[in-house]
């Protein structure tokens, strides 16, 4: 005898707030739980930045933004917000970070059953995981749908890109294939950020024959016009929405930067990837936990842990992007 379904009675909550890079590597524990009981109804409230990412979501039903500084600050914007979730009645939330705001929203919501990881203290959460730093982000987000009786294995990421617009079609027939996107910049990076970038972007175009487009946002245009040399042949595409963002990268064929949201979306869509990592203490732990689990990423490190991250050479960097342009070629 067949069990019943009884997905249907499952309803959930999803709240992600935080960066970019934050809400791609949550899209394999949102996937499980729409695969695994397709019939729950389920929600994801995020943070105004990353609304665009997940509104065109195929897993979920709702997307809600919370907007702490504007309208959803203490006062009756929030008991609004508050009084729309409990409308939807949801049986479980589930918690990506360990934050209390975030579990006061879940306790508020109704939501009966609410998952999260243990934040060692003070905690509204009736389920909690441990959290670990030597652990992948993607493999902790799935041990808390896990909560929800789900296998939640597939660690893939994926991104549902528009096709390219007309501005962008514009801008990548300005530039010759293989187009690579670099992305200089990275709020975790800033203090110790690799200076060779616009030497690396000149001999892209000269050694491999790249086309090469900068990306970047807000404060990040300005530090281009400050440290960048004007080279005519460099495109450079700032303040793009997040899904023209991923049109883009997904029309790239490899993908350069700094340890970043761009970076994550860029293995969303399935685009090879180097990251350049600057020297850390913590370096290994922080690789252990938001390295890209994707055969088409490479990490670049400084060999001398206790060196200079800046001294990575940018032969070593054109030799990875040659290899995974070949690879991607073959």
């Amino acid at each position: 005898m067949q069990s019943k379904d009884h997905s249907h009675d499952l309803r959930v909550l999803f709240l992600r707030f935080g960066s970019l890079g934050n809400a791609v590597v949550s899209i394999p524990a949102v996937r499980a739980v729409r695969k695994e009981k397709p019939r729950a109804f389920l929600a994801l409230l995020c943070n105004p930045g990353t609304f665009d990412f997940w509104k065109d979501c195929p897993w979920l039903d709702r997307v809600l933004i919370y907007d702490q500084r504007g309208e959803h600050k203490p006062g009756p914007g929030y008991l609004r917000m508050i009084f729309e979730l409990r409308r939807f009645r949801f049986t479980h939330s589930v918690h990506f970070r360990r934050f209390i705001r975030s579990e006061l929203i879940g306790f508020l919501s109704g939501a009966g059953t609410r998952i999260g990881f243990d934040p060692q203290g003070f905690s509204l959460l009736t389920r909690k995981i441990p959290y670990r730093e030597d652990e992948n982000i993607i493999t902790q987000n799935l041990g808390l749908v896990r909560e929800l009786g789900v296998k939640a294995e597939d660690q893939s990421l994926e991104y549902w890109p528009a096709k390219p617009s007309a501005y962008l079609q514009n801008l990548l027939g300005k530039v010759r294939p293989p187009v690579i996107v670099v992305h200089p910049f990275a709020h975790t990076q800033r203090a110790n950020r690799w200076p060779k970038f616009p030497e690396l972007a000149e001999r892209l175009q000269k050694e491999l024959n790249a086309g090469v487009i900068i990306i970047g946002a807000g404060e990040e245009k300005q530090i281009f016009k400050k440290e960048w040399p004007e080279p005519s042949s460099i495109q450079t595409a700032f303040d793009l929405p997040i899904p023209e963002l991923a049109a883009l990268l997904k029309s790239a064929g490899l993908f350069i930067g700094s340890d970043s949201g761009p970076l994550h979306l860029a293995c969303a869509v399935s685009t090879p990837a180097i990251s350049i990592y600057a020297k850390s203490p913590g370096l290994q732990t922080h690789l252990k936990k938001w390295m890209p689990l994707t055969p088409q990423f490479k990490a670049v490190i400084p060999k001398d842990q206790q060196g200079a991250g800046r001294e990575i050479p940018v032969s070593e960097v054109l030799a990875q992007a040659q290899a995974l342009l070949s690879k991607s070629r073959a």
